[in-house]
């Protein structure tokens, strides 16, 4: 019985797609191999959840000290006087050494004894080198996944080597993080999976209910964005897509569907947004939802599901979520959607930032009501064949055995 320890490092407070797919892990992980735990560097809402499966552990853990941000007076004065700023960086880094990064390593190696682990699996990216150290120095194996499109520091370039193995959840991303100088050959692709009869048995809201408390009725034409705000997720392509068809489709409505950090840039991002909004006067065409924990059931009510990425997305999760719900997916064709839908059999795909082209498939989809049907019968089968969750399972749990099996890391592995 191997003891698994995964650890999520979010600290911006939102909850994404890599926690859900952690979850999916969690709760179908054999469990005649392997005993998982989870640490969370951040409290969240869904560690309840969590806790249902496996024991979890929660950091909380403290920021360093940011003379720039924590004494913004101090650090505007020092920038006068060249000795007195290189004395407080310098101030600054021993602190952080001293009070976090000492005390931190002590802490981990805590957790990894008293847990027994045998096994540490970072569930975002690669940057964990305290981790990766104490693993190494300890003899204990250590994977990570890439689940976005990462661009490494130096220092992470030159510890990547040392993983056991990194499971990247698209070629995309793999092809991503080459094109940063990374060497790949310890990296496998395993597509994200879902749970085709979790969603097609979830608990189910009464529909009229949920568009009441949405504010849309029966007579409109529901097109969602899931995803949360962000520059990138590209929120503002959905809103000009919009502007454009709701001169012919006047019955037209927009959920945009996610949760805003405290990230200066994206609370920005969100009022850029608000003010596109009234300034086309798109107020009753366009809702902000904000975050919802009843994807699932707002997915169904949708006619259409757009994702308008613009910069490429690692993967893509809730397109694989409206395509299980049979809902014919718009998506950005580029990154890992290119990957999930068959363009114009399983989906769409358009270019990246362009507000006409996506009007256009919109457009499309809500003038074949017999195209739109097939198209969703399509996705379901095509998550069905290809990136169904067992699938998902049995391949990392192969990149399990091997490492524990195999000095050659996932380089000797073959699905």
């Amino acid at each position: 019985m191997k003891r698994i320890l995964y650890i999520e490092a979010n600290l911006d407070g939102t909850i994404g797609g890599s926690h859900y797919c952690l979850l999916e892990i969690i709760k179908r992980i054999d469990r005649n191999k392997y005993t998982p735990f989870v640490l969370f560097y951040r409290n969240n809402i869904l560690v309840p959840e969590f806790q249902k499966y496996c024991n979890v552990i929660v950091l909380n853990l403290a920021t360093g000290l940011i003379i720039k941000k924590d004494y913004p007076n101090l650090y505007v004065f020092s920038t006068k006087f060249f000795l007195l700023g290189w004395l407080l960086h310098l101030f600054q880094k021993t602190f952080n050494l001293i009070k976090h990064s000492l005390l931190f390593y002590l802490k981990i190696t805590y957790i990894i004894f008293k847990n027994k682990i045998d096994l540490i699996h970072i569930n975002n990216a690669p940057v964990l080198t305290p981790w990766l150290i104490i693993a190494k120095l300890f003899r204990k194996k250590c994977i990570s996944h890439v689940r976005g499109n990462w661009e490494p520091t130096p220092l992470h370039k030159a510890f990547v080597k040392y993983y056991d193995c990194i499971v990247s959840i698209s070629n995309s991303v793999t092809n991503y993080v080459k094109d940063q100088g990374v060497n790949v050959d310890d990296f496998v692709t395993i597509h994200d999976g879902i749970d085709i009869d979790d969603l097609l048995n979830m608990r189910k809201r009464n529909s009229d209910e949920l568009k009441k408390e949405l504010n849309v009725s029966d007579g409109d034409l529901l097109i969602g964005l899931i995803g949360n705000i962000k520059n990138w997720k590209g929120q503002h392509v959905a809103i000009e897509a919009v502007k454009i068809l709701k001169d012919k489709f006047t019955n037209i409505k927009c959920l945009i569907i996610g949760d805003v950090s405290n990230l200066e840039e994206d609370q920005k991002y969100y009022n850029y947004l608000k003010n596109l909004v009234n300034d086309h006067n798109l107020a009753k065409y366009i809702i902000f939802t904000g975050f919802r924990k009843d994807i699932l059931n707002i997915i169904s009510i949708l006619d259409i599901l757009i994702h308008t990425s613009t910069a490429p997305e690692p993967f893509g999760r809730v397109i694989l979520e409206g395509m299980v719900l049979s809902k014919p997916v718009i998506a950005t064709a580029h990154g890992g959607p290119v990957e999930i839908i068959e363009n114009g059999i399983s989906g769409f795909l358009v270019p990246p930032s362009d507000p006409k082209a996506l009007s256009e498939e919109i457009e499309y989809l809500l003038s074949n009501s017999d195209i739109w049907q097939k198209m969703g019968e399509n996705a379901r089968k095509r998550v069905k064949n290809h990136f169904n969750i067992e699938l998902n399972l049995r391949k990392l749990e192969q990149v399990y055995e091997y490492i524990f099996a195999c000095k050659k890391g996932c380089r000797c592995i073959e699905f």
